[in-house]
């Protein structure tokens, strides 16, 4: 029987090359295939496409119906990704804490760890400007900063966390737009739990903030 991954693979081309509507237009001829795997690979590849051209609203509505019924992490974090930027926020979070429960079930193999879709998830909600969701949501990521301690970048890189600088000064407008107070007792917690390095690099980084 012939694969999803060779009838669809003049489709994955053009993606890799960026010609979405050509991605779009071969996929399409197998997305009611009768093969379930050809059928699904081809709608997904069909929303990734979609997604590519800031179709936000069709993208979600294909990685949600590709999720239902799925244990796959990353098929629940197309949905949070998506529908975050097309501000459905509370699909957003149901779909989060979903690829959540099931990558801490499963941890398969190359998928998105918890640590990086947590970082993802606060941009997206950074992008449309839910700056008090993208906050609440940074908690994880403090939570996560505080249990290794260490924030050299290589040290969490390889651990498959996000480097401490980074998550931080990607977070700015983030931190602006919340109660001073709540960023402050964030940034003391945080301070309190990391190494010389981080806890240094925090200080200066309250400076810029005027905290």
């Amino acid at each position: 029987m012939t694969s999803e991954k060779s009838l669809l693979e003049p489709a994955w081309k053009k993606f890799e090359k960026q010609d979405l509507d050509g991605t779009i237009l071969l996929a399409e001829q197998f997305k009611e295939d009768a093969n379930t795997s050809v059928k699904r690979e081809a709608n997904k590849l069909i929303a990734l496409a979609k997604f590519r051209q800031l179709k936000f609203s069709e993208a979600e509505k294909i990685f949600n119906e590709l999720a239902q019924g799925s244990e796959n992490s990353d098929d629940w974090f197309n949905v949070v990704t998506s529908a975050a930027l097309n501000k459905n926020v509370d699909l957003s979070k149901i779909a989060f804490d979903n690829a959540v429960h099931f990558y801490q079930i499963h941890q398969t193999k190359g998928n998105l760890g918890i640590p990086f879709m947590a970082f993802y998830y606060i941009l997206a909600l950074r992008d449309v400007k839910e700056y008090e969701r993208a906050f609440e949501q940074f908690g994880l990521l403090r939570d996560i900063y505080a249990s290794v301690s260490i924030t050299d970048s290589h040290f969490l890189y390889i651990r498959g966390i996000p480097s401490f600088e980074t998550a931080i000064t990607e977070a700015k407008i983030i931190f602006e737009n919340n109660p001073k107070e709540s960023v402050i007792a964030l940034f003391t917690y945080l301070t309190k739990k990391v190494d010389e390095y981080g806890a240094k690099f925090i200080e200066e980084y309250m400076t810029t903030l005027k905290l």
